[in-house]
Order: C-alpha cells, then structure tokens, then sequence
C-alpha cells in the first residue's frame, strides 16, 4: 500500500480513508481507466480550514490512493463548503480526478517522413475534438520539407509507438518556429497542431488594429522605398530597363523558386523560441 489502508494523503494531507468515496473514469488522451476520489471532509481548527482552503487552490496535487493502492498527479476541485454560525467546524466537499495526459511518444511520422519529437500534449476542445500539438526538433532539411508539408489540406500522421495505422488530420494555425544552434549544428523547433479534418474552425488570433495600422504604413513605406531605389539603380545604368520591370512586376513570383516562395513565407510564424508557445 502507498498508504495505510486506512488514510488518504494529498500533499502533506493526511485524511482518513473513509472520508473518501472512489471513482474511476475514461481517460480522454491516456485511453487508460483512470481513479478519483470524493471527498467530504470536516475540519475544526482554523490552522485545518486554512490547510483544506490552501490545497483547493492548487492546479495539481500529488494523491497517495489507499483504493487504488497507487501514486498520481491529480486535479482538485471543490463542490461546496460551508459552516454552520456559532459552530467552529466547517464541512468541504471537493473531488480529486487523476490527470489525464496524453501518451508520450519520441517520432512523429507525416506523409511518409519522419520527425523527432521533443515533446507532445493534446487539448479538448468544442464537441470532444481532440487537438494533438506536437514540439519538433527539425535539421535544416527537415524543416524545409516541413514547410512544404503545411500547404496541404490534409496529411496522414502517425504517432510512432501508439498509432497503428496512419491517421487524417489537418494542420491547426499558430505553427510557429525557432532556428537555433548547438554547437556547430543548426537546427528548428517546430509546433505541429493537428486537427480532425471537418471540426468547427478555430478562431484566428489577430493583433490589435493599432498594430495593423503600423505594419501597414511600414509596409507601404518599404514597398516606395524598393521602387524608388530600382528606378535610380535602372536610371545610373547600375539595371537594365528589363530587370527594373522584372523586379517591380506585380508578378513577383516569377522572381523566386517555388521552394523558395515556402520558405519566404515561413518567416510569418518565425518566434525567439518555439517551444515556450506549445501551451
């Protein structure tokens, strides 16, 4: 037994067992049975009260189960607490739930190539559509074919070690990236977030019209800024008259590489460090 068959501990905490009533319930994103208990607990002294009011404000507590003779991360919430006026005693009754978190796995396959995975978490959304995030670490190659993967509709993924067959999934928004360095080896942390292909679209995080207005005006000045400068580089002969027309055609893509335009438009969702906007 983790505890004496006759306690339950929660933190610091130690309750008498019967004050407990267990449960168990479907993990969402282990797919495991996981515990729970109820409980209904009455305390006297102020130092209790302030004890049983301290642990319900925690996110997590770590649970030593006598009923399920086991260890684990649980969430706490309470369910009602009151007294009675002129009694010192006061009565709780909150629950503690087993945390349900998603299986851990180290390569993620996407259309065929395979990615190392740093770290991997799902959420529940409208109507039980399980988003799967994922954290990549990418070589320079990889996050290039990455890059062309997310122009698709929809891809099929395999979490290595859990899933059996591939699975169609769509990719999510915000999938930001960071380039970095080790030594002499460069490499990318990339978010994957990966949805069913027909749920409710997410909403769109946009910035604020203040800032909208900025970039617009930057972006104005820069585009006269490149047009002026073609023009007196085409005028001192440093251009030819073709190549001043080429470089401001409204027919930019011309210009470029189709690998090219992937990786240009990649700096949209470029960040400092990709790993602290996986949450």
């Amino acid at each position: 037994m983790v505890t004496p068959n006759n306690s339950i501990k929660i933190d610091d905490l130690q309750v008498r067992a019967s004050a407990g009533r267990p449960f168990a319930f479907d993990g969402v994103h282990s797919g495991k049975t996981l515990s729970g208990i109820d409980m209904e607990v009455t305390v006297y002294t102020d130092a209790d009260i302030q004890t049983i009011e301290e642990l319900l404000k925690k996110d997590t507590v770590t649970v030593e189960d006598p009923f399920a003779d086991r260890q684990y991360e649980a969430t706490v919430a309470r369910k009602s607490s009151g007294y009675q006026e002129g009694r010192p005693e006061r009565w709780y009754h909150f629950e503690m739930k087993e945390l349900d978190k998603p299986i851990p796995f180290q390569l993620l396959e996407v259309e065929g190539h395979t990615f190392t995975v740093i770290r991997n978490t799902e959420e529940l959304h409208k109507d039980d559509v399980i988003g799967i995030y994922v954290l990549l670490r990418l070589s320079p190659e990889g996050f290039r074919e990455f890059q062309r993967l997310i122009s698709l509709s929809q891809v099929n993924i395999r979490r290595i070690g859990i899933d059996e067959s591939p699975i169609v999934r769509r990719f999510g928004g915000a999938l930001y990236w960071s380039s970095h360095e080790e030594g002499a080896e460069r490499f990318y942390k990339q978010i994957a977030r990966f949805f069913p292909v027909d749920p409710e679209p997410s909403r769109v995080g946009l910035s604020l019209q203040i800032e909208q207005v900025a970039q617009s005006r930057m972006i104005l000045a820069l585009h006269a800024r490149y047009e002026a400068l073609v023009n007196i580089l085409v005028e001192k002969g440093q251009l030819t008259q073709e190549d001043g027309e080429a470089l401001t055609s409204e027919d930019w893509k011309k210009l470029i590489s189709d690998e090219r335009e992937v990786m240009i438009r990649s700096k949209l969702t470029e960040v400092r460090d990709a790993e602290l906007e996986l949450d």
